[in-house]
């Protein structure tokens, strides 16, 4: 598939990104087509034993297997491998750097063809069901949600290629004095060989856009997702298998399957100073853990591993100022705490409002929740069990712990439980009365992230009270303010602890333009808060390079030169 000019390019991925629609998910014709896709999903891969594939060849391991189940039924979805100590990772690594050799030396103009093609993929009909279906027996979402994860997943991509565009044609550098020489430009060279760890809870959007970035800019892919949505990650490698194949565009080992539990094999993977990126979404502790293992004393010099995306969660305020309409408000606060029960970085977690309106919020917060139907998500149902039984615990406890003296329930759904036995009934936490006024409680609360369909509301008699607690917050992942006042909600919006700040609507949701990340020095993003085109930078090698020409040269050979190193991905700028 040919790439576009510039021009025609852009107009292409405008009308897609603005394009954004649903499905009518109870009419007989959709209805009819998911039905043919869970067909199309249990031939082709549910029930089925996978291998890792790394540089084209298959692993299979001497430790065991491990099984990804459906949340809501526990059924097996699928068999994958257990990373094995006993494969000799260092030989592998060797044969995925020289695709690494390969893929940095094809022209950017090459490497955007293929993520062209991949897009186009992606927005056929054939994957776009095939996904949705595999995110609803994956990981729990309802339709109408894996349906909207899937619409980023290949808006990604075509931003992705608009940033090479960018980084590769701009011209709004400087010239260079003539002591420079005749002829002066920028290279910007893939770094190295990058590992995704990706989440259970975005499996499609979010690797999607962490590998899809790092191919853009000249660097393969190690793609390790999670255990609990490993049959998401293997339709990824799939769809990028395809493309490559069919397109005849990068090298064998241009993106890595090696789906699983994270601690082993990205140890594995990382000791070895030929990767030089991870982008990492998941806990807190395991980023932290993994960057003082990797990032400091094993590398050094040339050696550095480089932070590429690294999200890891949120406690997301929702701040309702003087706003009138309530009935939004309280839609706006549960949309933004059902999706994937709960089990979103951008989740609705700490309600805070006035005192003299709380009754009423717990009333029509409660009312909210009770339109909505549990159960299992392939039969309609809005939302259901979380993503394992491990999950559930953690939740029940921290629950517990904030009954303890911190928060009471006011309201907990009633629901049937599933087969497997994951449930969380969707619950609301009303702080104690004067927690928001008591130092010590306080920060609990606001450091209580619980990863499920559960919020605290905090009462507060002046808002002052709110912004008062700025300095206490470790997070700054999203955020809301609702507010009547056109200037208040302004100067709250920007006061909100939160790299995604949002005005009268719910904190989740983002979009592949709103470039999801958060705020640079919290608890919720350790690459310094890039995000968007400004973290291109951290994917590429940037050289200048700058010459007299020989006087010898004529006027075809200056060109014959100009050309080759635009080749070789120089901008030029003289």
């Amino acid at each position: 598939m040919r790439l576009p000019s510039k021009v025609a390019f852009r107009k292409e991925a405008d009308k897609v990104m603005v394009g954004e629609s649903y499905p009518n998910f109870k009419s007989e014709v959709v209805q009819r087509r998911l039905t043919e896709a869970h067909g199309e999903l249990r031939t082709l891969y549910l029930g089925k034993c996978f291998p890792h594939v790394l540089a084209g060849n298959n692993y299979h391991s001497t430790t065991g297997t491990y099984v990804d189940r459906d949340p809501y039924s526990g059924s097996i979805l699928g068999t994958f491998q257990r990373f094995d100590p006993r494969w000799d990772i260092a030989k592998t690594v060797g044969e995925i750097d020289a695709a690494q050799d390969v893929w940095r030396e094809t022209p950017w103009k090459k490497r955007a063809e293929y993520l062209y093609a991949l897009a186009h993929k992606l927005q056929s009909d054939k994957w776009t069901w095939r996904f949705v279906s595999a995110l609803m027996h994956d990981t729990g979402k309802s339709a109408p949600e894996a349906w909207g994860e899937y619409n980023e997943v290949y808006r990604f991509v075509l931003i992705h290629i608009w940033y090479m565009f960018k980084r590769y044609t701009e011209k709004d550098q400087f010239k260079s004095c003539k002591a420079a020489g005749d002829y002066f430009g920028y290279s910007f060279k893939g770094k190295g060989i990058g590992l995704v760890v990706a989440p259970f809870n975005f499996p499609a959007a979010i690797p999607v856009r962490m590998l899809t970035l790092m191919l853009a800019f000249g660097n393969v892919v190690i793609l390790k997702g999670a255990t609990t949505a490993s049959l998401v990650t293997r339709l990824i490698y799939d769809v990028c298998e395809e493309v490559r194949k069919e397109t005849g565009i990068g090298p064998v080992g241009l993106v890595n399957f090696a789906p699983g539990s994270g601690g082993i094999a990205a140890d594995a993977f990382l000791s070895d100073p030929r990767l030089k990126i991870v982008s990492f979404t998941g806990s807190s502790e395991v980023c932290e853990s993994m960057i003082k293992k990797h990032m400091y004393e094993p590398r050094i010099g040339g050696n550095q591993l480089t932070i590429g995306s690294a999200e890891t969660g949120g406690v997301n305020w929702v701040v309702l100022g003087k706003y009138q309409d309530l009935d939004w408000f309280t839609s706006q606060t549960v949309k933004g705490n059902l999706g994937i029960s709960g089990q979103k970085c951008s989740t609705t977690r700490d309600v805070f409002a006035p005192e003299y309106l709380v009754p009423e919020l717990v009333r029509r917060l409660s009312a909210e929740y009770d339109k909505l139907v549990y159960g299992n998500v392939l039969e309609g149902a809005d939302l259901g069990p979380v993503i394992d039984m491990k999950a559930k615990n953690d939740i029940d406890k921290k629950i517990a712990f904030l009954e303890n003296g911190f928060a009471g329930v006011v309201y907990r759904k009633q629901i049937t439980p599933s087969p497997s036995g994951q449930d969380v009934a969707p619950t609301i936490l009303l702080a104690e009365p004067n927690a928001i006024r008591d130092t010590k409680k306080i920060q609990v609360l606001l450091d209580k992230e619980i990863f499920g369909p559960v919020f605290t509301i905090i009462p507060y008699r002046s808002i002052d009270e709110v912004w008062a607690l700025l300095p206490l917050t470790e997070y700054g992942l999203t955020g809301s303010y609702f507010e009547e006042d056109p200037e208040k909600l302004a100067d709250g919006m920007m006061r909100l602890p939160a790299g995604n700040a949002y005005g009268c609507r719910r904190p989740t949701g983002a979009t592949g333009p709103e470039e999801f990340g958060g705020n640079g020095g919290s608890k919720s993003s350790y690459n310094s808060g890039l995000k968007g085109y400004d973290e291109v930078a951290v994917y590429v090698k940037k050289r200048t390079h700058s010459l007299p020409y020989p006087v010898s040269w004529t006027e075809k050979e200056k060109r014959k030169f100009r050309a080759r190193m635009e080749e070789h991905g120089v901008s030029v700028k003289c």
